[in-house]
């Protein structure tokens, strides 16, 4: 290991994940809303792209921290 405490540096990915997850929700939203504007338009496939990715990682860690 890396001789840093697990649980610790568990929760702080955890919290890391979850900051990142809740952004590309808001992000996708706010693209969503605003496909009227050519430039966001182009990058909506990509931010829901890292939208979806996100979700897997934060599913991932949630459901590591159950089965613990």
């Amino acid at each position: 290991g890396l001789g840093i405490p697990a649980e610790p540096l568990f929760r702080s990915l955890y919290q890391n994940i979850e900051e990142a997850y809740n952004t590309s929700v808001v992000a996708e939203h706010f693209c969503n809303d605003h496909q009227e504007i050519e430039e966001i338009g182009n990058i909506t496939p990509l931010v829901r792209l890292l939208h979806r990715k996100l979700n897997d990682a934060f599913v991932q860690v949630i459901n590591a921290h159950a089965y613990k």
